[in-house]
């Protein structure tokens, strides 16, 4: 299988976890809650932070993070509470609204949110449950924007939340109204999504879905993985994401060896280049992997990767010492001795 976590050279991008503002729940509720989560690590995660500088941390922070911990326990209790109470007012919706905006992996929150929502549209439209259960509903644009931008922002503060992702699409998926506008802002926001990081595989996967249902074009997702490549070659997600286009194109489907050709001289100009970052050398490895499927004579197949041993070669002439590259030629020398013992039978 393909690894996207491996590690590489590169510096990982980090994206900024912004501060929350006091939530002020004034629900009735009797909590006069006001949850600021200030630049230390979030509840969910402590991406960023040094183990020395979690370890070190003065009894006045450990007191504070302590209070915070209460105030969302308090917060959690009065969700569950709503729940057992059957309550899908819009005072419970936006409570959930604010717990998932501190927590943006509280599963169950999303899942209460969901029954929330299934509830109050079918009730809005006169239906029962049992007759909109089988997913055929659609969420009014109002309602869907703002679960949108619920989204967004759980996103903004927990970038890889698995449930964040997938209540996104859930709503994306009973959108009713303009669907090819609200698609295109789809893609608009995993660029964005990308660009602080560009290994969010969360993000790559939902880009993937999204672009299938806006009819973006394997000739145009290679692109895209293209224009992340220009801007930093040692990314592996985006060789990850066309290592899946590369077997779609049109151009594959016609003349497979030809495609794998350009590909091939791209990883070249990569490892020429960078010798040492190991994204390349990865997708290498998958283009063999392809050519060697590809239905040609073996005859075929030798050329190629007797003019892979001899580019490797003339890399370690400049590179003696490159790990990869030594690697890459005894992996080829496998294929083509396998190759050559069954020519020669």
């Amino acid at each position: 299988g393909w690894d996207e976590g491996f590690g590489g050279n590169s510096e990982r991008s980090r994206v900024r976890v912004s501060v929350l503002a006091p939530l002020g729940l004034g629900l009735g509720l009797g909590l006069g809650l006001g949850l600021v989560l200030g630049s230390g690590p979030g509840l969910s995660a402590m991406h960023g932070v040094s183990r020395a500088a979690w370890k070190s941390r003065t009894e006045e922070e450990l007191a504070k993070r302590a209070a915070k911990a209460k105030q969302y326990k308090a917060l959690e209790a009065a969700l569950q509470d709503v729940r057992r109470r059957g309550d899908n007012s819009d005072a419970a919706v936006d409570l959930g609204a604010q717990l998932l905006r501190v927590n943006p992996d509280a599963y169950s929150a999303w899942n209460h949110r969901r029954e929330m929502l299934f509830a109050r549209t079918t009730a809005a439209a006169g239906e029962t449950e049992g007759g909109g259960a089988g997913g055929a509903w659609e969420l009014a644009a109002d309602v869907a924007a703002g679960e949108l931008r619920l989204t967004a922002e759980a996103l903004r503060r927990q970038p890889k939340s698995y449930p964040a992702w997938h209540h996104r699409r859930w709503v994306l998926e009973r959108l009713a109204g303009d669907r090819e506008t609200a698609f295109a802002e789809e893609l608009r926001l995993c660029a964005v999504f990308l660009d602080a990081d560009e290994r969010n595989f969360h993000c790559w996967n939902h880009r993937r879905w999204a672009a299938a249902v806006a009819g973006v074009t394997p000739e145009e997702n290679l692109a895209y993985t293209q224009d992340r490549l220009d801007v930093n070659f040692s990314n592996y997600s985006a060789f990850h994401e066309r290592s899946q286009v590369l077997p779609r194109l049109e151009a594959y489907r016609e003349d497979p060896l030809a495609v794998l050709a350009e590909e091939l001289m791209l990883v070249q100009n990569i490892t020429v280049t960078e010798p040492e970052d190991q994204s390349a050398w990865w997708y290498y490895r998958f283009l063999l992997a392809a050519l060697l499927q590809v239905e040609a004579e073996d005859g075929v197949k030798l050329t190629a990767l007797r003019g892979e041993q001899q580019n490797l070669r003339d890399l370690l002439e400049l590179e003696t010492d490159c790990k990869w590259a030594l690697v890459m030629l005894a992996h080829i020398h496998t294929h083509t001795a396998g190759l050559e013992n069954a020519e020669a039978a």
